[in-house]
């Protein structure tokens, strides 16, 4: 998508006006994805003109946040936005594999798996659907999309937790041991659990929660009982070598 192709987007008035500032989202909710209903992810600046360009985050990621984004300018505008229809049916459709879960295609640019983001993403817009328009097929969605994943989470007791953030062929790839695994694909769960407990006004999804977050509290409570320990020292030079490092991801990066 080119520049020329996108109208210019309203500016908004000074002050914070919600449903306005509501109202000018709407301009990327309908001109932030092609004609298929991809989102895109990327803008590229360093060309002779700015471009859209796609990028793996596009197909289950965004796609979730942009179908709540466009439930939400509904909800507060009072207006539909005309590419909800479009986003609604491309979320839906990414779980067309047996174990119910979200997968990315095969593409130049992303290869055939599921990824926790992704998931969390899609699961908050169907929470989102069963909020603003409750129904019992909308409520199934909902504990269907979150049983499939209490499925592949191992656990030990009470406690469980995921060990990584890429789910693919039947089992988990770079998995860290439990119980600790992958605390960034634990916590990113944790939130569109609980909001489908609070709009489901259902137990179960807030039980499916409960165990990740045992672990870090059971973890602080055996810190509290260890003796302090001297802090590691770090290798002559770190410092240097983390500055280089830090200054390397602020360089721009060229064609």
């Amino acid at each position: 998508a080119r520049t020329a192709d996108v109208p210019v987007p309203p500016q908004p008035n000074p002050g914070l006006d919600w449903i306005e500032r509501a109202e000018l989202s709407r301009h990327h909710l309908v001109h932030g994805i092609d004609q298929n209903g991809v989102p895109y992810f990327d803008v590229l600046l360093r060309r002779p003109y700015a471009e859209a360009s796609h990028s793996f985050p596009d197909f289950v990621d965004l796609t979730g946040r942009y179908w709540e984004g466009t439930m939400l300018v509904h909800e507060m505008t009072g207006k539909p936005v005309e590419t909800e229809p479009l986003l609604r049916q491309r979320a839906l459709a990414l779980f067309s594999e047996p174990d119910g879960l979200t997968y990315n295609p095969a593409t130049r640019f992303s290869y055939h798996r599921s990824d926790v983001t992704g998931f969390t993403r899609v699961l908050f817009a169907m929470a989102r659907r069963a909020e603003l328009e409750p129904s019992d097929e909308n409520r199934r969605a909902v504990l269907a999309a979150i049983r499939a994943v209490k499925k592949i989470v191992p656990s030990e007791g009470d406690i469980a937790w995921f060990p990584s953030m890429v789910y693919k062929g039947g089992e988990w790839e770079n998995l860290l041991p439990g119980p600790g695994g992958d605390a960034f694909a634990t916590l990113l769960f944790i939130r569109p659990l609980t909001e489908a407990s609070v709009v489901l006004n259902d137990q179960e999804p807030l039980d499916f929660a409960r165990p990740p977050l045992e672990r870090p509290a059971r973890e602080r409570r055996d810190r509290r009982r260890r003796p302090l320990e001297r802090p590691r020292t770090r290798p002559p030079g770190w410092h240097c070598r983390h500055r280089r490092m830090r200054d390397a991801h602020r360089r721009p990066l060229h064609d």
